[in-house]
């Protein structure tokens, strides 16, 4: 009899940590590392957080596998993050090397390209004028660049991926004549 009232008060004991575990779950699904540093933030002992923990990968709640994959889906396809980066947020979100690279085998070589190839040309495609000089193209150069890097592809990716998308863009501007202001209002050179 007396086992029993132990583990119904400490049932009690660990309400507070299980309910404030499945908020967190519910909200976006977590890494068991994520899980545990919110949940010590929270003031939670070391040892409910472990028993918590436990109980979430027993009954399915948590797992990194589960965790890394999705995160890897939904960063990449929309979001358009490299695999690069999306390595070094599940690092940063505590996943094991192992989980991370089994996640990251849904990637190919040719997505990122394509992901990256969409960025710059959506970037580029903003671009309304022709670089009037060299500073000019360098600062749109930059901005296009900018986008892909923030997304996580090297340098080197970007820098190409970049120029090749901005020279399309000029290209397609010298070849798309110029609209008047107003195109409703008479031609000027008519006019006396």
């Amino acid at each position: 009899m007396t086992g029993q009232l132990v583990d119904k008060q400490r049932e009690r004991e660990l309400d507070p940590a299980i309910a404030k575990a499945q908020r967190l779950i519910n909200h976006r699904a977590r890494s068991e590392h994520e899980l545990r540093e919110r949940m010590a933030a929270d003031g939670f002992e070391a040892a409910d957080i472990e028993e918590v923990v436990q109980r979430c990968l027993d009954n399915g709640m948590l797992n990194d596998e589960d965790f890394a994959e999705q995160w890897v889906h939904q960063r990449h396809e929309h979001l358009g993050k490299s695999s690069h980066l999306l390595r070094r947020e599940l690092q940063d979100k505590g996943v094991d090397a192992s989980i991370i690279d089994r996640a990251l085998e849904q990637i190919d070589a040719q997505q990122d390209r394509e992901i990256l190839r969409s960025l710059v040309e959506k970037k580029a495609g903003q671009l309304r004028t022709i670089p009037h000089d060299r500073a000019a193209y360098q600062a749109a150069l930059r901005r296009i660049v900018g986008v892909a890097a923030r997304r996580g592809f090297s340098s080197a990716e970007s820098i190409a991926a970049g120029k090749a998308a901005l020279e399309d863009r000029i290209a397609e501007l010298r070849s798309t004549p110029p609209c008047s202001e107003d195109p409703g209002a008479p031609d000027r050179a008519n006019r006396r």
